[in-house]
């Protein structure tokens, strides 16, 4: 069977992913925009005769997308336009153009190819992680201290475990279609990796929004896959029990998030913050900005620059050796840069777009109905993440 160059060109792009990264800046991920905004152009020139679905862009996710991007070009102009405002909305035009293509483009065309290259990212992204392990191991580092460090490509830990939770609706549709059970055996494995990888970076965030996309896929297939979900259950305890017994560092590590996720919750119900409760710093110091701009913001882009006015105390800013960039929470982000209607365009995207694979799952009778429910489970604990972290 003949493959589609369009397919294959945006298979490639994806594999390529990992190697696409510029160490000489301190935004160490800024040349993917550039390479993004690049594939995108290619791609609408490629595609360009079979044209853009109306239904498309009718639908309720590309119209909040959209709204969302002109409520921020006026806080923008509102604010002077400045460069980090350019950078901020250029960023969301690539997703508005992303959005717009692929909804098309998977319409039109078998996604398939696009997940199985999303499965060789993951691959090639947790063998670097491991290299770099490796490496450290050898030169006899303090294992926990690189462990804050290392991230693959990826740029900060969080976002490498962020990235590896997203895939995972795409492997999971890649073990659906291959056949032969060697190919299902080393996807198992790879699982059972990105899992020791999730629990070696301990993003909180992420391992919350894992129980939530379990907890979501239990509750509506309880009763017809309980074989399937006992095992998988044994297969995370298992590995998890492997890696805990393998490393007592681990172990220890990971009492002592628990126990300062503990203290961040009680000192939210004190309001006692201290140094080790940076975020709920930042948190409470974006909700003043928020009280203080409510209708455009501080302009896309502006956040940073305008933190220090509400004072450093308990951030990471404080002895002014490191650089506050972003209040780890994007639906307070978009609330403070954009305002209180970029804040809730924001939260309905995620209601619009949660409805939508709802909506596939219960409609689809076929096997492919449970690649729709992963990614309505996975889409529900990235709000967690978006809420908390990136």
């Amino acid at each position: 069977m003949k493959k589609d160059p369009l397919n294959v060109s945006i298979a490639m792009f994806v594999v390529a992913l990992p190697f696409i990264i510029n160490i000489d800046i301190s935004d160490v991920l800024s040349i993917r925009y550039l390479a993004l905004s690049i594939l995108i152009l290619l791609l609408y020139i490629l595609d360009f005769r079979n044209g853009v679905i109306v239904d498309v862009l009718r639908s309720p996710i590309v119209i909040c997308l959209t709204l969302l991007f002109f409520i921020n070009i006026i806080s923008s102009f509102y604010h002077n336009l400045t460069a980090d405002a350019i950078f901020s909305l250029s960023r969301l035009f690539i997703l508005i153009s992303l959005t717009i293509f692929f909804s098309s483009f998977f319409i039109k065309r078998d996604y398939l190819l696009i997940a199985k290259s999303i499965l060789f990212f993951v691959l090639i992204s947790t063998l670097i992680y491991m290299f770099q392990i490796y490496i450290s191991f050898s030169n006899e580092e303090d294992f926990m201290r690189s462990v804050e460090i290392i991230s693959s490509t990826m740029g900060n830990k969080n976002l490498l475990a962020s990235i590896l939770f997203l895939s995972l609706p795409f492997i999971f549709l890649v073990y659906r279609s291959v056949t032969k059970k060697i190919s299902k055996i080393l996807i198992i494995l790879l699982l059972i990796k990105m899992l020791w990888i999730l629990f070696i970076v301990q993003s909180k965030a992420v391992l919350l929004a894992l129980l939530i996309m379990g907890s979501t896929i239990v509750f509506f297939t309880v009763r017809k896959n309980a074989k399937l979900i006992f095992s998988s259950i044994l297969i995370i305890g298992m590995a998890t029990s492997m890696l805990f017994i393998a490393s007592p560092q681990i172990v220890k590590h990971f009492n002592q998030e628990m126990d300062h996720l503990v203290s961040s919750a009680s000192s939210i119900y004190t309001k006692e913050i201290v140094g080790s409760n940076s975020r709920i710093a930042l948190y409470t110091k974006t909700i003043n900005m928020i009280k203080d701009h409510p209708l455009l913001g501080v302009g896309p882009g502006s956040w940073r620059k305008e933190l220090p006015k509400y004072g450093l105390k308990n951030t990471i800013g404080e002895k002014g050796d490191r650089f506050v960039q972003r209040p780890h929470s994007d639906f307070i982000w978009f609330f403070a840069e954009g305002g209180m209607i970029s804040g809730i365009l924001y939260i309905l995207l995620f209601v619009f777009v949660l409805k939508e694979t709802l909506f596939f799952y219960l409609k689809i009778r076929d096997e492919r109905r449970y690649f729709f429910l992963i990614l309505f489970s996975t889409i529900l604990g990235y709000m967690v993440i978006s809420l908390f972290d990136f």
